[in-house]
């Protein structure tokens, strides 16, 4: 079963270019995140990632943005890898067509190979146009991992 991310951006007026860019990356957390990590005796700093998730979007003639992203198919994803409770705490922002979304996710026990292979089947499905119009942009979220 496919987990289906979906970012709608409606055009008021015809598209001639768009740049999309995504970017999902697992980056070391900082020591003012790993400041916030509750809930678990003895957390190491070595145990906890940041998530990050970006999109920024550049679309001609105004446009409108209505986002319907459902982030608890991430929390959903990052909990089913091993059965242990993974997602920790997150938060975000929008603005126009830029968004960010950074997750505080536990990885102890967890390889780089296991975190890819939990996202194979989530995808970020991103449309826009006017009228019957339409464009789409897949991301599959595996594919644009990076773990740094």
């Amino acid at each position: 079963m496919k987990r289906i991310i979906l970012l709608c951006l409606l055009l008021l007026a015809a598209c001639s270019e768009e740049e999309i860019n995504a970017s999902f990356t697992i980056l070391p957390i900082s020591d003012e995140e790993f400041s916030k990590v509750g809930g678990i005796d003895q957390p190491n700093q070595e145990d906890f990632k940041m998530l990050d998730f970006e999109l920024n979007a550049e679309l001609p003639n105004g446009t409108v943005f209505s986002e319907k992203m459902g982030f608890d198919d991430l929390e959903e994803t990052l909990n089913t890898i091993d059965g242990t409770e993974r997602y920790w705490y997150g938060s975000g922002w929008e603005h126009e067509l830029n968004m960010k979304r950074q997750i505080v996710i536990y990885t102890k026990g967890v390889s780089n190979e296991q975190l890819t292979k939990a996202f194979e089947e989530t995808e970020i499905h991103i449309v826009w146009g006017e009228n019957e119009e339409q464009h789409t942009r897949t991301y599959n979220l595996a594919e644009i991992l990076e773990i740094k």
